[in-house]
Order: structure tokens, then C-alpha cells, then sequence
């Protein structure tokens, strides 16, 4: 069994804490209501910024796979997270 080298681990468990704090709070919003577009409730803002959040997460993680797996250079992998914002 070989051994994995983890570059940049902060990345790693970056992406992974933003993902658990969004699956955190989706659970927590789960007994608000959502609404429609045309009448938000108020449960619609916090799932959104949840759904946001854990994107972000799973961007990181991947940056992180890409790096340090298979070694590819950083500017390829930031210039389409830019065009996303």
C-alpha cells in the first residue's frame, strides 16, 4: 500500500469544514419554509447561502485533488472558479 503525500492540507480541511458547516445548515433551516421566487419564505435565504457555501467547499476540495494528485499547475484550475463568481 503506498502512501498518499498531502500537499496543502488547509485546503483540504478548508473545503471540508465549509461543506460540513453548509450541510449544518441545511439541517438547521429544514423546518422553515421555503416559499416560491415570488413569495420567498424563510428558510429560501439561508438554503441558498448553504447551497453557496457548500460549493465553495467542494471547489476547494477539488483544487486540492487536482494539486496535489495530479500535480497540476494553480492558474488552469482559479481562472474558471472567477468566471463562476
Amino acid at each position: 500500500m503506498t502512501r498518499v503525500r498531502v500537499h496543502a492540507p488547509q485546503d483540504l480541511v478548508g473545503g471540508m469544514s465549509l461543506v460540513a458547516v453548509a450541510l449544518f445548515a441545511l439541517w438547521a433551516a429544514g423546518p422553515l419554509a421555503t416559499g416560491r421566487l415570488g413569495s420567498p419564505g424563510p428558510g429560501l435565504v439561508p438554503r441558498v447561502l448553504a447551497v453557496l457555501l457548500a460549493l465553495s467547499g467542494v471547489w476547494m476540495i477539488l483544487l486540492w485533488l487536482f494539486r496535489s494528485l495530479l500535480h497540476l499547475p494553480i492558474p488552469i484550475l482559479v481562472v474558471p472558479g472567477w468566471f463562476v463568481l
